[in-house]
């Protein structure tokens, strides 16, 4: 202890003299120290200390008032700040800065706002600490304990000092006397002088105020100046609305009603006098200017006065009425549980979330109306607590009548969401005065698990809801209603109990027209059809488009180029030809008689039917059975009666028909009178004129539902609906139809063509939508089909590879077909829920029973355009997945290609930069990709720069391919340029074996030949990243490769790249793009440790000579040597990560290391499938709103022409529509910020209202900044939006931003409608989507180089009012696409010709998907072998008719479906230029991510019974050695070869090297066991005999010997040793050498996986034991990977030793070698030697030859390797790898 103590205090007082010294040594006279002391000091302490001010004066420390100590002092804010520079220590008041104590950071006080964050603080003074750093940018903190242990938090903004006058003190919860949300809800920050108080969210992290309070004031502020500094605050407070207190009638409403609490409701008053009501837990807010209290959120809503709903729910008060001018009402509804007494169970904390469901009354029958499940779901619980015997007055029902109706509209086949559960549970609860609806909660329950077992759905809700086996005897012996439908009660009793069959109105088309109908004839022509007339119409004669390509031009007309411009021509002069309907003289136009009139003559016709129908049921003719006896008939029970007579009285039926129908069109004319009255009030002249002209053109006895739909929906169905709807029913057959976008495809037309095929023609309709609007889809015809009066059920079938599929899961799926056709129901599914249903039967070979494509399905195709894409296709990987044969070399050969891309001067030599229409760069610091992209080059062009930067790669090769640097002949050089840039040269293979070097490197050469000939290089440069390609981690699970994205960020689930080079490219790109993540960073850093030592320096060194150009010394000298490299180290790592994440080194390190090694792997086989099998049903229909892929359709489908002139001219319509509705065209500026925000930040400034991304120029935002930039936005002073809607891809929903509230909700739940919101419609949302905008709206739609006319025009469609005067457009686009002064039509010309164009080189591909059709479902099988993918030529600029020609040879022309779809090609695209290359090469994949995890887990961990060791003679070894060999020693080399170690069967190994069975045969079994090697044990102890032979042993077997050598009364002959002495330079026990030869010892070496042969002789013997081998390099890898030491191989001697093996010898290459100018000359003893003839002298080399080797010699001293130099023939990897 004492020389510890010692030693210490000698370590102190070193240190001191040290100090002393370096003291002495500062250059305190030095100008430019003296001169700027202290402001180098004062920000040398600000390093440290934020808090310290900035204008310390400075002053020295002296030790015994003479020497030097190096400290400095100042004193500043009433602090003393010290800095000693020799250690750097800094010290605030004489102490260092720490962290706050535990008393304070268990405070509660501390907890409430700071949570568990503990900040570096200094001391300032006893209890007093103060923040070192800022927080949140500009804040720092005081933390006072005063005597009473009472916690005092002061903050204060750097930007004004520490001056206790401008500080805020926190308060304490209990200091204040509030309301409790406005006490509990915020933090409490007083300002002392200027006595106020700021109402502050909780966390200091954020400083949003809420509320701000002076004496006698509360005032709310808005989110304008929710971020002001308190200045602001009271400079503006006159603008902020005052918080009042006390009640008022609104508020006594709310608390009686049991809507909310009134003290949970803030009251306040604006400017301008009015009363603000806020209801902060449900984000509600009223203003009352006047008598009526208005909704801020429901525009043009009021509270209604009388708070009563009558007629229904009696007894129920938890609600708000609100009502508009025009009379519709609406309901707000708390959500919650609902008890038995009816009312709404309602949470009592103040920081409670409520949310609510709003009730639409309809407007003519009274009922309520919800958008959703869950709404109906709680509508129906309240109706069932508040229901009796007695009907209401508004249904006529019971309440549980009206429940099981609801209940009914609740039907779905997929599971409900947790909330939905829950509330079905409730409903249960309330079903115990009902048999029929507790039997139906079931009932509802089980169809909606109906697909679990297939689908793998968890089993945990499965006993959530039973059988009720007391209601279903009830059931049968209940004589009261409601009762189950005949479906029902098949699916709760397995038969039909009570329920009558449902009888359709089959005899209605008989019926004469009714006198309703003739009297709206009547006044249509009579009164509203004159009020129009007809104009020429304002535009051009002819089509407007110029500047196309005359390329290719056919004289005949018949190409496609021609016959796109021809239909366009056609269309818009069809267009231009229509007569315009107007209007004028609108205030004298009056309708007001005419509705009054017609409601006279429908409520006459509704009293007749309703009072003959109450006569009927009064004496037992006319009976309800599903409502029960109990009842009364209402106006809305005639929807019913429209198709169905089941509740007609029998005697009456045909005159009560006949008045049903003339009563439902009556209510559809005085609809449509009101709508005309609306529009006449807002001056809307198109909506006039477009409700005039639509006029009843079909027979509504024919179509009964199509009339029952009307009336419910209340709308009407145009002409041009009907015509297409019946233009589609009698031509069912693989019919398409073009129709402008809003023409009602979607909300209209399909539920026509659902009602009228499921319900009058019985048969199944399948519905087709596209993936990005499936969810959107599936909630309207939730809302219009399933929960209407028709009750048409919905089901869904989705379907992915890794759902299983046998003969149970067949049997569940062929019922649930069997039920969608029995219940009348419809199919709706995506493209590829169908396809990769039929790949998996054909997977599994277990085929549905029910024939779903034949006779009694109709397929309908919504969106046919996109849905039947040419380039669509759906694979199934078939087989067991294998490693890609030269992967190495395809990975690095792309990389090596792509940074020589990146160089600047290779750039600039090649002309890359020379036209900015052919690349676009975007700037990058050193080292990172410089983001070189193709926009538009020609096939020449591209041929050119292939062969440009082939040259590149030869003469200056990157590091990987040194040896390309020692091509000295320049026909070698020329020959190898066009070997991998050339793609139609011939004889690849021929050219490749006839050269040595060459063949040597062949898998390179044909690596360039793929990425450069074959295009794949400048084809993944022309795709966009975020686009069109881009990563996706959806499981952790899933493929770190790239995948194909459908738009902008919007990954293809379970979709993958079929082209493994494709998508080897596209991953590079991406992780380029993105960088790498920490976590990914991280472990590049493990996995770098983990290599050799030369390997991890050199690989180190050059990922920082990367990026030193553009890194700080400073910063640089931190971590420029992997020595400094220390991962552990928070600050280095995170500085290291900031600096290297993109580094294309670092990136191609970890791609090469992690990802490549596993996700390149591939599939032998693959099934594929196309939009061609979508098409093969008997039966298909669909409706596009374009029509571009026409010419590109399955040959099943036929696109059909209208017969109406109005509808053939829909292209010539809208391009009108957007050369007259475009304001002008916008250059996106591109500079610091990202484009993303660039386009956002224009948009504000444009003063648009919806952002239209069909250019994809959002990619690469990320959605939750996006919000949080356009927040920021919308709470500047003056927007007028008041929230923000986008797609949350990861909900799968549409969401509102609210910016009062700051609450995010769907759509479906917020109380904003789209015209108060900013809307952002992205990529995948441009089409299918709709909002109804305010008519003066206008929207930014972005352009892309490549953007087509179909998605153009789709996206421009989503504003649904596009006419002039009405909504509006400003096209965007970037420079590369559009200049400041490019026009509409300019940007049309481009669009029109990429469409063109897209057409053309899509007719490969349909052909192609021809073919794979014909050969569907045989298996097509794939071949990744680099000579097979890439030996072939390539003709470019081929003409379509030789495309054909060859193809016609390859595939032949015997099926009928190839003849007929070669002739259409030929005949449209003869002229059409072909070119070779890869872009058709693209698909999406689908792999079972389960069963190859299971595949791979079961290779890797193989369970082997381990084999028990056996004993020998032990003494033998030291007493008769000579009788163990041949017994129990065994040559190793035999024993290898006898258990089929096949990794080491043709290694030379010594013959002196032994083994014991012990050692080899580690598992019972061994010989059939096929992976033998990786079982081996190490090689440790071993036997050497005087002889040179050795003995592998095992441990056991040392344990057994040592004690017997350790006995032996002298020396034995035999040793006993370790491999690792023997092989390293350990010193041995004793003074004797073993007598080991080299070739035995460098077996051992070898065998145990040593990587490092030090002398030139186990170098030349290691060459030789490796020279029998096929494949040396691979066969060393495996070895060392049995050995787990595969790391270590890159750049070791084994590596350079076992690629020197690998060279072609001389015996095998003479004739080649020969051919090359190289010969063989006879020296010495049989020895040889090669010269090359340089004018007839040889080159002799003076080293002698044995007979073992073999000298080549070549233009100098090394022969072959006449492209090494000297000291690369020694180490011939210096710089590179294998």
């Amino acid at each position: 202890d004492r020389l510890l103590l010692s030693q210490e205090k000698a370590d102190h007082v070193l240190q001191q003299a040290v100090m002393k010294v370096m003291g002495t040594k500062w250059p305190y006279n030095d100008p430019d120290f003296t001169n700027n002391r202290d402001s180098l000091l004062t920000s040398l302490v600000q390093a440290v200390v934020e808090s310290a001010p900035s204008d310390l004066v400075w002053s020295e420390v002296y030790y015994n008032c003479a020497e030097s100590t190096a400290c400095f002092e100042a004193v500043g804010d009433g602090r003393l700040f010290s800095i000693n520079l020799n250690n750097g220590i800094v010290l605030v008041n004489g102490k260092p800065k720490s962290f706050l104590p535990q008393s304070i950071t268990s405070d509660l006080h501390y907890v409430r706002h700071f949570g568990k964050a503990s900040p570096e603080v200094s001391v300032e003074g006893l209890h007093h600490y103060r923040t070192t750093n800022k927080i949140e940018e500009h804040f720092f903190y005081d933390f006072v304990i005063d005597a009473d242990d009472r916690l005092h938090i002061f903050e204060f903004d750097s930007r004004k000092g520490f001056h206790d006058s401008e500080r805020l003190e926190l308060l304490h919860p209990g200091d204040v006397n509030f309301q409790p949300h406005l006490i509990e809800d915020h933090g409490h920050w007083l300002n002392a002088r200027r006595q106020y108080l700021l109402l502050r969210d909780i966390s200091v992290k954020s400083h949003r105020v809420s509320y701000a309070m002076k004496p006698g004031k509360l005032l709310s502020v808005p989110p304008t100046f929710d971020s002001a500094s308190i200045e602001e605050i009271v400079e503006n407070e006159e603008q902020f609305e005052k918080v009042l207190s006390g009640s008022t009638p609104f508020v006594k409403l709310l608390g009686d009603t049991g809507f909310e609490r009134p003290s949970f409701v803030l009251v306040s008053v604006d400017q301008r006098r009015g009363i603000k009501y806020a209801l902060p837990r449900y984000g509600l807010s009223f203003s009352q200017t006047d008598d009526a209290i208005r909704s801020e959120d429901f525009k043009g809503y009021a509270v209604t006065p009388n708070q009563l709903l009558s007629g229904t729910l009696p007894g129920f008060q938890n609600f708000l009425l609100l009502s508009d001018t025009e009379g519709e009402q609406i309901v707000i509804v708390p959500c919650g549980e609902v008890l038995q007494s009816g009312e709404i169970r309602n949470q009592g904390d103040w920081d409670a979330i409520m949310t609510f469901h709003v009730f639409r009354v309809h407007r003519r029958f009274g009922y309520l109306q919800s958008s959703n499940t869950l709404g109906r779901l709680h509508l129906a619980c309240l109706y069932a607590s508040t229901g009796c015997l007695v009907p209401d007055r508004r249904t006529g029902k019971t309440g549980f009548a009206v429940a099981v109706g609801l209940l009914r509209q609740c039907f779905q086949n997929f599971s409900f969401s947790d909330e939905e559960l829950a509330k079905l549970r409730n409903l249960s609860r309330h079903s115990h005065h009902s048999c029929a609806l507790r039997l139906l909660v079931w009932c509802i329950y089980r169809w909606s698990r109906s697909l679990r077992v297939p689908y793998k759905r968890t089993l945990e809700q499965e006993e959530l809801l039973d059988l009720d086996k007391l209601a279903s005897e009830e059931y049968h012996t209940s004589s009261s209603g409601p009762y189950l439908t005949s479906v029902e009660e098949q699916s709760v009793f397995c038969c039909v109990v009570k329920a009558p069959i449902e009888e359709l109105n089959e005899s209605a088309a008989s019926l004469h027209e009714s006198d309703a109908a003739k009297y709206i004839r009547r006044i249509e022509r009579a009164e509203l059809q004159p009020l129009l007339f007809c104009k020429e119409r304002n535009c051009a004669a002819e089509l407007p488009l110029t500047n196309l390509s005359t390329d290719h031009v056919r004289m005949d007309g018949e190409g496609i180029r021609e016959r796109v411009l021809a239909d366009l021509r056609e269309s818009y002069q069809t267009y231009a030809k229509l007569p315009v309907k107007s209007i004028d003289c609108l205030e004298q136009i009056d309708t007001s008689l005419m509705k009054r009139e017609v409601s006279h003559k429908r409520r006459s016709i509704e009293e007749s039917v309703l009072a003959t129908l109450s006569d009927a049921l009064d004496s037992r003719d006319c009976f309800d059975f599903f409502a029960g006896s109990m009842r009364k008939f209402v106006a809305s029970d005639l929807l019913q009666m429209i198709y169905c007579t089941t509740s007609m009285p029998r005697r009456a039926v045909r005159e009560i028909q006949s008045q049903v129908t003339g009563w439902a069109l009556l209510c559809v004319f005085e609809d449509k009178l009101c709508r005309l009255e609306r529009f006449l009030k807002q001056q809307k002249k198109e909506e006039l004129v477009q409700e005039l002209e639509c006029t009843r053109i079909w027979n509504p006895n024919q179509y009964p539902r199509w009339l029952a739909f009307e009336v419910e929906q209340q709308l009407q169905i145009r002409p041009e609906q009907f015509k297409t709807v019946d233009q589609l029913l009698k031509k069912s057959t693989g019919s398409v139809i073009q129709l402008n976008m809003g023409s009602g495809k979607t909300r209209v037309m399909v539920p026509m063509l659902v009602l009228e095929l499921c319900r009058q023609q019985r048969k199944l309709a399948r519905i087709n939508v596209l993936p990005s609007i499936l969810q959107e889809a599936l909630l309207y015809y939730q809302q219009s089909l399933v929960a209407s009066v028709q009750h048409t059920k919905l089901f869904t079938l989705p379907f992915v590879r890794d759902n299983d599929i046998d003969e149970c899961t067949v049997n569940i799926l062929d019922e649930e077909m069997r039920r969608c056709h029995m219940h009348g129901g419809c199919l709706i599914v995506t493209p590829q829920h169908r396809l990769s249903l039929l790949l998996k039967q054909h997977d599994s070979k277990v085929y549905l029973k029910e024939d779903l494509s034949k006779a009694h399905t109709v397929d309908v195709l919504d969106e046919s355009d996109a849905i039947l894409e040419p380039s669509f296709q759906l694979v199934y990987a078939m087989g067991t997945k294998l490693h890609l044969p030269s992967r190495s070399n395809r990975c690095t050969m792309f990389q090596s290609l792509l940074t020589i891309l990146s160089r600047e001067e290779c750039r600039a030599s090649l002309g890359l930069l020379r036209d900015s229409t052919a690349f676009y760069k975007e700037d990058s610091k050193s080292g990172n990709f410089s983001g070189v992209r193709v926009l538009k080059l020609s096939s020449e062009d591209k041929t050119l720069i292939a062969k440009n930067v082939a040259k590149q790669f030869v003469r200056n090769p990157p590091s990987d391919f040194e040896w390309l640097r020692k091509l000295k002949q320049q026909q070698d050089i020329d020959l190898l340029v066009e070997l991998v840039s050339d793609p139609e040269f011939q004889d690849t293979s021929i050219a490749i074996r006839d050269n040595p070097l060459f063949n040597i490197f062949k898998e390179d050469i044909l690596a360039a030949r793929g990425f450069l000939a074959y295009g794949i290089l400048l084809h993944s440069l022309e795709s966009r990243w975020g686009v069109t390609y881009g990563l996706r981690h959806l499981r952790d699970d899933d493929t770190q490769m790239a995948v194909p994205y459908s738009a902008s960020d919007t990954p293809k689930p379970r979709a993958e790249f079929s082209h493994p080079d494709v998508a080897i490219a596209y991953t590079n790109l991406s992780y380029l793009h993105l960088g790498l993540t920490k976590d990914q960073f991280r472990r590049a850093l493990d996995l770098l440790d983990a290599k050799g030592l030369s390997v991890k320096l050199s690989t180190y060194a050059a990922w920082v000579e990367k990026v030193r150009p553009d890194v700080p010394t400073d910063e640089l000298n931190r971590f420029d040597t992997y020595e400094k490299v220390d991962p552990s180290n928070h600050a280095q790592f995170v500085l290291m990560h900031r600096r290297l994440n993109r580094c294309m080194e670092v990136v191609f390190f970890w791609l090469n290391e992690v990802v490549f090694p596993v996700d390149t792997m591939q599939y032998p086989q693959r099934r594929i499938s196309s939009a061609w099998n979508l098409a093969d049903t008997r039966h298909l229909i669909g409706f596009s709103g374009t029509d571009d892929n026409r010419f590109l359709l399955p040959y099943q489908v036929n696109q059909i022409q209208h017969a109406d002139d109005e509808l053939r001219a829909t292209n010539g319509k809208m391009i009108d529509l957007v050369l007259s509705c475009t304001q002008k065209v916008h250059q996106v500026a591109t500079g610091e910020s990202a484009t993303w925000e660039t386009i956002l930040d224009d948009c504000f400034q444009l003063k648009v209202h919806a952002l239209v991304d069909t250019g994809g120029l959002m990619a690469g935002s990320k959605l939750d900044v996006v919000v949080k930039h356009v927040a920021t936005k919308l709470k500047i002073g003056g927007c007028p939006f008041e929230g923000f809607i986008y797609y949350s891809t990861d909900k799968e929903r549409w969401e509102v931003f609210e910016v009062t509230t700051g609450r995010i909700h769907s759509t479906a739940r917020s109380t904003l409608s789209a015209c108060d919101c900013f809307v952002f419609f992205d990529e995948s949302r441009c089409r299918g989507t709709d909002f109804k905008l305010l008519r003066e709206s206008s929207a930014l739609v972005t352009l892309d180089k490549r953007l087509t006319k179909d998605k153009f025009l789709q996206g421009c469609a989503r504003m649904r009012q596009l006419f002039p005067g009405g909504q509006s457009l400003i096209l965007a686009g970037t420079p590369e696409v559009v200049t400041k002064k490019s026009t509409p039509l300019e940007v049309l010309n481009m669009i029109v010709e990429n469409g063109i164009k897209s057409v053309e080189r899509g007719l490969p591909v349909y052909v192609q998907r021809a073919r794979d059709f014909v050969s569907f479902p045989k298996p097509v099988d794939d071949n990744f072998e680099l000579n097979e993918m890439y030996s072939k030529s390539l003709v470019q600029n081929q003409s379509f008719h030789q495309y054909l020609d060859s193809f016609e040879e390859v595939v032949g022309t015997e099926s009928a479906v190839l003849k007929e779809v070669t002739a259409c090609a030929r005949s449209i695209g003869n002229e059409v230029d072909v070119s070779g290359g890869i872009g058709a090469e693209e698909c999406e994949k689908e792999v079972q991510a389960e069963s190859e995890q299971d595949d791979e887990r079961e290779m890797e961990v193989a369970s082997q019974q381990p084999r028990p060791q056996t004993n020998w003679d032990y003494k033998l070894v030291f007493e008769q050695p000579h009788c163990l060999f041949g017994s129990v020693f065994h040559q190793l080399s035999g024993l290898i070869e006898e258990y089929g170690v096949t990794e080491m069967n043709a290694i030379r190994w010594s013959k002196n090297m032994y083994s014991t069975l012990n050692f080899l045969e580690t598992i019972e079994k061994a010989k059939e066991c096929g992976g033998m090697a990786q079982f081996l044990r190490l090689v440790d102890p071993l036997l050497v005999f005087p002889d040179g032979r050795v003995v592998l042993i095992s441990l056991y077997e040392l344990d057994n010997l040592l004690p017997l050598w350790w006995g032996q009364s002298r020396r034995p002959g035999v040793s006993i040793d370790h491999v690792f002495r023997l092989v390293s330079d350990c010193p041995r026990l004793g003074t004797w050498s073993l007598p080991v030869s080299t070739e035995t010892l460098v077996s051992l070496k070898l065998f145990r996986g040593d990587v490092k042969y030090d002398s030139e002789k186990e170098k030349r013997i290691l060459r030789q034991m490796l020279q029998d081998l096929d494949r040396p390099i691979e066969t060393a890898k495996e070895l060392l990977s049995t050995r787990n030491r595969l790391s270590l191989y890159e750049q070791s001697d084994l590596a350079k030793e076992a690629f020197l093996s690998s060279l072609p010898s001389a015996g095998t290459k003479k004739r080649r070698l020969q051919n090359h100018g190289l010969s063989i000359v006879n020296k010495n003893k049989g020895g040889r030697r090669w010269s090359r003839r340089f004018t007839g002298i040889d080159d002799q080399r003076p080293n002698k030859v044995t007979e073992s080797e073999e000298e080549v010699v070549a233009d100098g001293p090394t022969g072959l390797f006449g492209w090494m130099s000297e000291s690369q023939l020694k180490n011939p990897f210096s710089g590179s790898r294998p």
